[in-house]
């Protein structure tokens, strides 16, 4: 994933550091914007029509067990084609994308998890905003 992006404005997740919540709120927004980013990025728009099936069938799917085998089954195309026309237009294996996605998705819902615990508690506890 370094390959394709700075990943060091993803490392810290310190919400100790802020008494409001309100600039916890905002942290957690920058962080998602830039995962928001990041994916917009691997969406890889513009691309032949078939490099673009193949990175929003691997998003729709990323929750799941996925492989290169089942894309190909999903999209009727031998795996060595999808490999070799993904790696040719994009630069990185199929894999490689697998990856970068299932992170992004990841700390995506991490974030929100946490802005969903923090609303919580300012409703439960009375928190000013």
């Amino acid at each position: 994933m370094e390959k394709y992006t700075d990943i060091r404005r993803f490392d810290n997740l310190n919400l100790t550091q802020f008494i409001d919540i309100n600039l916890i709120e905002e942290e957690l927004l920058e962080k998602v914007k830039a995962i928001k980013v990041l994916v917009d990025k691997f969406i890889l728009k513009g691309k032949r029509t078939l490099i673009s099936e193949i990175c929003n069938y691997i998003i729709r799917n990323v929750e799941n067990e996925i492989s290169l085998g089942k894309i190909s089954e999903a999209l009727f195309l031998t795996k060595n084609y999808i490999g070799d026309i993904f790696k040719q237009d994009t630069g990185m294996a199929v894999g490689e994308y697998i990856t970068i996605i299932d992170i992004s998705k990841m700390f995506l819902n991490v974030c929100l998890n946490i802005m969903l615990i923090w609303e919580r508690k300012r409703v439960l506890l009375g928190y000013k905003v």
